[in-house]
């Protein structure tokens, strides 16, 4: 008869850093905070951005669900790694996606320069957190 050990983190677990730990809540918690005030100004937002209110409800709702997982991961005594690793690759893509953004839609000056600051704060956030994520230990694994 074979017997798990159910104590053993499973080994694509990873225990998180403190700074990456940190990282991670701080995309978190800034992405909810941003998103929170996108959902019922989308409206009013949609003159003086000019980017459609649909625009502005999804990045609120992206925000709001990617914060959330953000700290979902963040606030796990040992997440899986490939979770760890797929929301730090979202970063760029966001990234991507605010340069999608500004070559599709008319925006104004303050939006491109929101958009610019966006996609560059997010792409350094997840050089950090890449960083952060390659020193944080693996079950078995020592830390250096």
């Amino acid at each position: 008869m074979t017997t798990t050990d159910l104590t053993t983190p499973a080994p694509t677990a990873v225990q998180p850093t403190r700074p990456l730990r940190g990282l991670l809540l701080f995309n978190g918690i800034g992405n909810a905070v941003g998103g929170v005030p996108l959902l019922p100004l989308a409206g009013p937002l949609a003159a003086p951005t000019g980017l459609p209110p649909a625009v502005i409800t999804s990045a609120g709702l992206f925000y709001l669900v990617y914060g959330g997982a953000m700290w979902f991961a963040a606030t796990r005594p040992r997440p899986r790694a490939a979770l760890i690793a797929a929301l730090i690759a979202v970063n760029p893509l966001w990234a991507l996606t605010c340069m999608l953004i500004l070559a599709t839609e008319p925006t104004t000056t303050p939006a491109t320069v929101f958009l610019v600051a966006e996609a560059m704060l997010v792409t350094g956030l997840a050089v950090a957190q890449w960083l952060a994520y390659r020193r944080s230990p693996r079950p078995g694994q020592s830390v250096v």
